[in-house]
């Protein structure tokens, strides 16, 4: 995508990101014909999750990070969100993401987490689903007591269940586990959206997607409709009929302007860049997921 982003630019083409990127993608000196209706992206769950710390006035936090692909995850960016807003990190453990429950507790490294922090962020993957054997180990070793919250943010909808919800053996335990966690994503997931779309998506087509393709079917649908209200905005004002061809002109219809798509609502900001609008969930009796509220947190919200 980042070498993509600069040739289409020396060729004056438009060109819309519909998953989340590389956070270079945000520099318009360079990429100056991108925009992008992604749901979310690592950055701006990092700023969501510091938003929601800076909220209950929290000042201290325990991280738990995979040994693995850090880099992509919120926890990287928050690090040194964290350090601007003040908030110190008390613990941060390292462990390897495929790990069982019971080797985590071997490692020892939880008892540091017991005796530094009380609000902890887990990120063990991008999925919900990759923080499942931390939780059941935290658990296991006595740290889900009413004194310990969890904030595990959620970047990519991977599957179409929870993990508490899955068929085996440790189903009862992970219920409990995920009881009264703080889980925060983006709009856009909601399963009403996601089956609306497979409805209407095999209707036309006759075609049966998987879970993650339809999501990403979702993101496409809304960057080929910016892109044609883009189009449509750009010929009204130049009655041009070859105005499609100047990329950068398209690219500024793009900009500062909002439309409900198949996600939910689409708010564009004056970088052709989707504004995230999050929600935070608590899981109460892992029967629910109960919404907490929701914003939009932007680098202007911050």
């Amino acid at each position: 995508m980042l070498i993509i982003g600069r040739l289409v630019s020396r060729w004056n083409v438009p060109i819309i990101a519909h998953l989340s990127g590389d956070d270079a993608l945000s520099d318009r000196a360079v990429f100056d014909t991108l925009g992008s209706v992604a749901l979310t992206s690592a950055t701006e769950m990092a700023r969501a999750t510091l938003t929601f710390l800076q909220l209950y006035g929290w000042k201290q936090v325990g991280l738990v990070r995979p040994s693995m692909h850090f880099e992509r995850l919120a926890l990287h960016s928050l690090r040194n969100y964290l350090k601007d807003a003040n908030i110190e990190i008390n613990a941060e453990i390292e462990l390897d993401p495929y790990m069982t429950p019971d080797e985590i507790i071997a490692t020892g490294r939880l008892r540091h987490l017991k005796n530094r922090a009380r609000v902890i962020i887990v990120e063990m993957g991008m999925d919900l689903h990759s923080a499942k054997s931390f939780m059941i180990a935290a658990l296991r070793s006595h740290l889900k007591t009413p004194e310990y919250v969890y904030i595990i943010p959620w970047l990519a909808h991977l599957h179409d269940h929870y993990p508490w919800e899955a068929t085996n053996i440790e189903k009862s335990e992970t219920r409990v586990a995920f009881d009264d966690a703080i889980v925060i994503t983006a709009h856009g997931y909601d399963k009403k959206f996601i089956e609306d779309f497979e409805l209407r998506l095999n209707k036309v087509t006759g075609v049966i997607s998987t879970y993650y393709a339809t999501l990403s079917y979702m993101s496409l649908y809304d960057a080929l409709f910016l892109y044609g209200l883009a189009v449509r905005d750009a010929y009204e004002e130049t009655k041009n009929q070859s105005v499609f061809l100047d990329g950068l002109y398209i690219w500024k219809k793009m900009t500062a302007r909002q439309f409900i798509g198949v996600t939910g609502q689409v708010l564009i900001n004056n970088k052709a860049i989707r504004v995230p609008s999050y929600a935070t969930y608590h899981t109460k009796n892992v029967s629910t997921m109960i919404n907490l509220g929701a914003g939009r947190y932007s680098e202007r919200a911050i």
